[in-house]
């Protein structure tokens, strides 16, 4: 996941990793703010979709629905400044990758100012800091140097109602072609 905004390393840390993603959502959950987390995860997987336009349009829908609606169950407290101009492309398009992206920035905002601090402080949250950066400090200090990757067999599949995009790439480093198969699924709720 690219960061988004401002820089902080603390924060991209967490939001980088699946196992510190899933405590800060467990204890966003227990201080009742866990909706500046989703908003950002779902923002974050919006912006690196690669879908037809009908899938963005049908995702930023959910994503009105879900947060910025007066009715939505996990609804965020920001300005109308911020909130009205995004409802409107939502309902009249263009629909894109970037056109959360001010939303995306006051989520992390919030984020790092009013619940990864609290989040550190606990046992959980310490623990997983500790692990990032024992995990950091193990890192190998010199990569080996890539020369060329190639992403090829890209394919949109769906099985049982899931889209997802299958494709291979191929990486080339010092002298060795590795394969990598992978898939991305585009998660609507």
């Amino acid at each position: 996941m690219p960061p988004t905004g401002r820089r902080s390393s603390r924060f991209d840390s967490v939001m980088c990793d699946d196992d510190a993603v899933e405590a800060l959502v467990k204890y966003s959950k227990e201080i009742m703010c866990v909706e500046y987390v989703y908003l950002w995860l779902d923002i974050q997987q919006f912006a690196n979709m690669d879908g037809a336009e009908e899938d963005f349009r049908k995702f930023s829908q959910q994503i009105d629905e879900k947060y910025l609606d007066d009715a939505a169950d996990l609804r965020v407290d920001l300005p109308a400044s911020i909130i009205d101009p995004i409802r409107r492309v939502v309902a009249a398009g263009p629909w894109g990758g970037d056109m959360f992206a001010e939303l995306q920035v006051q989520a992390r905002r919030h984020i790092e100012r009013n619940i990864l601090p609290m989040f550190v402080s606990t046992r959980s949250g310490s623990a997983c800091m500790s692990r990032l950066a024992n995990e950091v400090a193990a890192a190998p200090a010199k990569a080996p140097k890539i020369t060329a990757i190639a992403v090829t067999s890209f394919a949109k599949r769906s099985s049982g109602g899931v889209k997802y995009y299958s494709y291979r790439i191929d990486v080339e480093a010092q002298g060795h072609t590795y394969v990598i198969w992978r898939r991305y699924s585009q998660c609507f709720m």
